[in-house]
């Protein structure tokens, strides 16, 4: 019986000598494991695999409110401009879309009254977005002409009663359009002092500069609004942050090493978090695909068991 038991340990033996070597992308967890989550894995198979790192730096925590709304032209950059005196329109020399300076002359006008013709003139720059008139046609009380002035527009973001005194004038406004790529920072100027009748709904008001034409009346877009803001020493981004035995980590190069480091966390936002211990500035640690790292590191595990 002993002579059959010694045969087939041996063979085992000689089947995990032949099986091959293990993959050098794995962890190595190191001696204190127990007390401290740390392992390690070579910085080369990691970018390799696809993860990104960035230097620790001082940084920005703000706590924001996020309101939806759209792009409206400043009131006061619109004119709806008519006739001076009543009369038939002899000419009109531009169309909706046409921009024009101010004195750019758009219609003329033969006057009922001293049969004389005049010319109706733009007084301000802008677009021309209305036209109600033709030749032939009797100028009257109606406009003739909408010019409107889009170098300037405003951001009228919606408020829901329950946030109205989250917020207060002169506060900062992050400007998102709803593809993404069109950005802009304004301030609040003003609240509507009550909300719609139908849904109560509060009116928020930002201004934005639109020399390069880039908002649109109409557009849709999302508005971030500060409500504070802190500087943290060591600030990180939330998708660095992974969960080993329960203790937040995140993945720090040592040399061409990656370890896993504990951290204490300090306040978070949206956009980055706190580190109060565990990490300082200037060291490189793992952004973006931190979980590749981490299921690394538990498949080491499992394979040491």
């Amino acid at each position: 019986m002993n002579k059959i038991k010694c045969l087939w340990i041996a063979t085992l033996c000689l089947v995990v000598s032949c099986s091959g070597e293990k993959p050098t992308a794995t962890l190595e967890p190191m001696q204190d494991a127990e007390t401290s989550p740390v392992a390690r894995m070579s910085v080369d198979i990691a970018l390799r695999s696809g993860v990104k790192l960035a230097r620790a730096t001082p940084g920005a925590l703000r706590e924001t409110l996020t309101l939806y709304g759209s792009i409206q032209p400043d009131p006061s950059r619109v004119r709806q401009i008519g006739a001076r005196y009543p009369g038939v329109v002899r000419s009109v020399l531009h169309d909706i879309g046409d921009r024009v300076k101010v004195g750019s002359k758009l219609a003329a006008v033969e006057s009922s009254e001293s049969l004389q013709t005049y010319t109706v003139t733009s007084p301000l720059v802008g677009l021309i977005t209305a036209r109600h008139t033709n030749v032939g046609e009797v100028a009257g009380d109606m406009p003739l002409f909408e010019v409107a002035d889009y170098s300037q527009v405003r951001v009228d973001l919606s408020v829901f009663p329950r946030d109205r005194l989250r917020l207060k004038p002169g506060q900062t406004v992050h400007i998102v359009a709803a593809d993404s790529a069109t950005t802009a920072e304004g301030k609040i100027a003003y609240i509507a002092p009550a909300g719609s009748a139908t849904n109560q709904v509060i009116v928020a008001r930002v201004a934005l500069g639109n020399k390069d034409g880039r908002w649109s009346a109409g557009q849709f877009v999302t508005g971030e609004v500060v409500l504070s803001e802190i500087q943290a020493s060591v600030a990180i981004v939330p998708a660095a942050i992974q969960q080993i035995k329960n203790r937040p980590v995140v993945f720090v190069q040592n040399g061409q090493q990656l370890e896993a480091r504990i951290i204490d966390i300090g306040k978070r936002s949206s956009s980055a978090v706190e580190v109060t211990g565990g990490l300082k500035a200037g060291e490189q640690y793992v952004t973006d695909n931190s979980y590749l790292v981490k299921a690394e590191l538990l498949k080491s595990e499992i394979e040491e068991e």
